[in-house]
């Protein structure tokens, strides 16, 4: 690594193997924004020049209409499709919507309905491809990467920003307003590459997880409408307040600054190229002033100064163009209001949204920015329509109502103020701010106080707390809390204090640091040493200090900062130093002096040294460590093969899967190669020689993994023999097609294994109904207690296959259908109550082909078991006259329990009816039935 590329990425904080997503996911966000900043000036001039500013308040309300429909009908749906695809759909329409646009501007087809058609389409646009960025990066970044890196990810919209707005400022006048909607068409040709390099590399496999997480949030979250609960919040109801009036300021504002621009400038491509210049040197503006004064304005003055400096700008530019309403006193205007807009405006709201609890602040943050907002705009549009057209105000006389909204605005600002601090206090004491999804600045003052008291309770757990929440905040007023709490009692707290000690003056922090080397607790060592290498003047020299340690826990922690200095490309270790060391400390020979425990311990850390510094020279060790008695070494072990991404190991974690003990952390460890695993995983599934425990653990798995190939492996596989892996296969599926309705199943094998199952149930049905009549017969004349008991075991059997073959049939009709749809539906037919039955069955009615209906319609229709098996003799031709047809196929058939059961309920009368069959059974692989069939025929 070069010096230049090691200063980039220290001081933007950019970790180990993550600068190439970074410098993606900043370009995807460069473009995108730059193509917009192109688009809109285009909108803005075509719109003034063509129909004129008067009508610009009918434009307001139709993007208030049309952007709040589409954009929920957008959220509704995008939920049934993955987001990589839906990102390259968004931008396929876009490109299409663009070129179609270019075609009609071209050839001179520019009526009004297009105008407002492209005004609202532009509006849209913008909030869909902001949405679908910022979404898409949730599943690029983990919560903690995007704590650290959406500020410098962020500066590429602003960066990009700039580039298009200047852009647009220097072709205008050369290549005509027309054409530069084919290079903000050529911008998101760019972004289609980029968003399809970064969700196939970084997005897809973070994807499944994730999305699980959002669906059960998403169904917890559906306690209570936005609306009532902003209504009964008083601090709520002034946080709506004040993003609902901010929005109907800026909308006035706009259509003052529009029609000062307009009785200025008249040629279409001047305007364009006037406010492509303009946009852009308000990105730059914004990005000085958040860079070089918002901090500090917040550190000093607090959240409320933050909070006014918009309005008390705006008002400003509106008193200005009251009194000189020219272009000069217009763009004051425009300035005050975009610049401070999307600086420090932007970060007061985002304090102010820190209180609100965890479990209802995505709902309510939405409905205010999109749906108050878009009310605002409307209102917006409905206000200028009546002062405009009703009482025909003057571009002056709208500054007045701006400035009487200004001051309501002021005051609700001064009236959240106490509700805030109020808010917050509670919060920290509730501990209901959302440590995964937030990251606190210390920016205001009586905020600071409520936190750094918490840092002096004796709770541990809110100390923690707090800890968490300034995680990354770097300020000299926590340096003393932070050398006081080196010292707690709590490792936990200690170690979380080491954490937080990057950015600090090592001269603070050194020579304590030092003495938590002697800490009992291995992680407070482990995070110690970490910062000693780190901050060290020659950091192979206290390597060699400690490496030698009599105590174990320190080797340890040693090794493990080696780990993590070899795998972020430290030049200190060289391969054979590397497995030299790792021999000093985790050899057999080095730690056979310890105890059995002791020993294990060094073991997992040793499998813990592989997986993080991921050297191949030491890949044997795993599998050695293997062998192990102990099942935490052997967790360990597959574990850490994991973390090396290597498919080397596929083979060894695969077999793991018949021990009940391992197979759990051997499912999550292959489900997280991804894509990697799938074709040897496909492979083991499709082997007949594989070992069933195996096969049946595999389907599980693929189900994990989203991808095209896990769909297809698990709906080729489908008309397998095996029931108990069909099983499998088919819940795998309907997990898959629950989170992502747009997989592509083999919808051939789907239909033959919806009809093969509901003849198996027909099948099973008619083999109860003769043993349940043969029982009762025999009941009544039968004493031998053997003979009633296999026939009892038998009828209990084929119950419960019954149940799971209905099971089997609704899960299969999820994927020819809704998933969730057609379990919720299976759950009403087995319900005991008979509205929810009825319900599901005219549902069914209502949702089913013709020939599935005549089949499955009969089946949760008949309570009756004569009827159900006369259906299966009409339908499928099955019937059985007596007992021994029913064992005679149950032994031709392919379950190996019911062939147990058959086998020993003939076994209490005559086996040799069946002598011939039972003995194919003497050498099956299964236990249970060899034996059985093995003491039938000895009897």
């Amino acid at each position: 690594m070069t010096k230049i590329k090691k200063q980039i990425r220290l001081f933007f904080d950019i970790r180990e193997g993550e600068s190439k997503k970074v410098a993606y996911m900043f370009f995807l966000i460069f473009f995108l924004i730059a193509s917009l900043l192109i688009i809109k000036p285009v909108r803005n001039s075509l719109f003034l020049s063509e129909i004129g500013v008067s009508k610009l308040p009918y434009a307001f309300i139709l993007v208030a209409l049309f952007s709040a429909v589409i954009i929920a009908l957008f959220s509704k749906y995008s939920k049934k499709f993955h987001i990589g695809r839906l990102t390259r759909a968004v931008m396929d329409i876009s490109i299409l919507s663009l070129i179609g646009l270019w075609i009609l501007l071209h050839f001179g087809i520019e009526t009004k309905i297009f105008i407002y058609v492209f005004y609202v389409w532009v509006a849209i646009f913008g909030v869909i491809t902001s949405m679908q960025f910022w979404l898409l990066s949730n599943y690029v970044f983990t919560i903690r990467e995007a704590k650290r890196l959406f500020g410098l990810i962020g500066a590429g919209g602003i960066s990009g920003g700039i580039f298009g707005g200047y852009l647009t400022n220097f072709l205008a006048p050369i290549i005509g307003t027309e054409n530069l909607v084919l290079v903000s068409a050529s911008f998101l040709f760019i972004c289609i590459y980029l968003g399809k390099y970064v969700w196939v590399h970084y997005g897809r496999k973070n994807y499944s997880e994730r999305i699980s997480k959002t669906i059960q949030l998403e169904s917890s979250e559906k306690k209570g409408s936005s609306f009532n609960i902003i209504r009964k919040s008083k601090y709520l109801t002034l946080f709506a307040g004040i993003v609902g009036i901010s929005v109907l300021v800026s909308n006035l504002v706009d259509y003052q600054f529009n029609m000062i621009v307009s009785q200025n400038i008249k040629n279409e491509d001047e305007l364009t190229a006037f406010f492509g210049f303009w946009l852009s040197n308000l990105s730059i503006f914004s990005l000085l002033f958040q860079l070089l004064f918002s901090g500090k304005i917040i550190k000093l003055f607090g959240l409320r100064t933050s909070l006014l400096f918009l309005p008390f700008s705006m008002l400003l530019g509106s008193i200005a163009v009251f009194i000189i309403p020219v272009l000069s006193s217009a763009l004051l205007l425009k300035v005050s209001s975009g610049a401070f807009k999307q600086s420090i405006n932007k970060s007061g709201r985002e304090l102010l949204s820190m209180p609100i609890a965890a479990d209802i602040k995505n709902r309510v943050k939405a409905f205010i920015d999109v749906f108050i907002a878009n009310i605002a705009t409307g209102l917006s549009g409905i206000l200028l329509l009546i002062i405009t057209i009703g009482f025909d105000f003057s571009v002056q006389q709208i500054g007045l109502i701006s400035i009487f909204l200004v001051l309501v605005w002021t005051v609700l600002i001064y009236k959240i103020k106490a509700e805030y601090i109020g808010s917050f206090r509670t919060a920290i004491e509730r501990r209901s701010i959302n440590l995964d999804e937030e990251q606190l600045n210390l920016t205001d003052a009586d905020i600071t106080g409520s936190l750094l008291n918490v840092l002096k309770s004796d709770n541990k757990n809110q100390v923690l707390y707090v800890l968490n929440l300034l995680e990354n905040f770097k300020s000299e007023k926590l340096i003393p809390h932070m050398k006081r709490l080196l010292n707690h009692r709590s490792a936990d707290v200690k170690t979380a204090i080491l954490n937080m000690l990057d950015g600090f003056s090592k001269d603070e922090f050194y020579a304590q640091v030092l003495e938590l080397m002697n800490d009992k607790d291995l992680n407070v060592k482990i995070n110690a040493i970490s910062y000693l290498y780190n901050n060290s003047d020659n950091p192979e020299k206290l390597i060699e200090e400690y490496i030698h340690s009599g105590d174990p826990q320190i080797k340890i922690a040693v090794m493990m900062c080696i780990a993590n200095s070899y795998r972020e490309g430290a030049e200190l270790w060289e391969n054979a130093k590397l497995e030299r060391l790792f021999d000093s400390v985790f050899s057999e020979e080095s730690i056979k002096h310890l105890s059995p425990d002791e020993a294990d311990t060094m073991r997992i850390y040793a499998s813990n040294f592989i997986g993080i510094s991921s050297y191949p020279g030491l890949f044997p060790y795993l599998y050695k460590v293997m062998e192990s008695d102990s099942a935490e070494v052997k967790k360990s072990a597959i574990k850490n093969m994991g973390e090396t991404c290597s498919t080397e190991f596929l083979s060894t974690i695969i077999e793991t899967l018949n021990d009940r003990k391992l197979q759990k952390y051997s499912r999550e460890v292959l489900a997280g190669y991804c894509d990697g695993a799938i074709p040897l995983l496909v492979e083991r599934l499709q082997d007949k020689n594989e070992d069933q425990s195996i096969k049946n653990a595999i389907p599980s798995i693929l189900g994990r993994i989203y991808s095209d190939e896990t769909t297809h492996a698990l709906s080729d596989n489908l008309l397998t023999g095996d029931r108990t892996l069909r099983f499998e296969m088919i819940k795998s599926l309907n997990k898959l097609k629950t989170r992502f309705p747009e997989i592509d199943t083999n919808t051939a094998n789907v239909n033959i294994a919806i009809i093969e199952e509901i003849e198996y149930y027909y099948n099973l049905s008619a083999i109860l109904g003769v043993e349940q009549r043969q029982k009762i017969e025999s009941d009544k004349i039968e004493t031998s207690t053997t003979s009633s008991e296999a026939r009892q075991l038998l009828v209990s059997s084929l119950k419960d296959k019954v149940e799971n073959t209905l099971e089997r049939i609704f899960r299969l009709l999820g994927l020819k259908y809704s998933s969730s749809a057609m379990y919720d539906t299976y759950l009403g037919i087995v319900s005991n109550n008979t509205k929810l039955s009825e319900d599901a069955i005219e549902f069914l009615d209502n949702i089913l082909s013709h020939k599935l209906k005549q089949y499955v319609i009969p089946i949760v229709e008949t309570r009756d078991s004569e009827q159900l098996l006369r259906n299966a003799k009409l339908f499928f031709g099955i019937e059985f006259k007596d007992e021994e047809e029913c064992i005679s196929e149950m032994l031709n058939g392919d379950d190996d329990w019911l062939k147990t059961c058959a086998i020993y309920l003939a076994s209490t009368s005559d086996i040799s009816k069946y002598e011939e069959k039972v003995k194919d059974y003497l050498n099956d692989s299964d236990p249970v039935l060899r034996e059985t069939a093995t003491l039938a025929l000895n009897n």
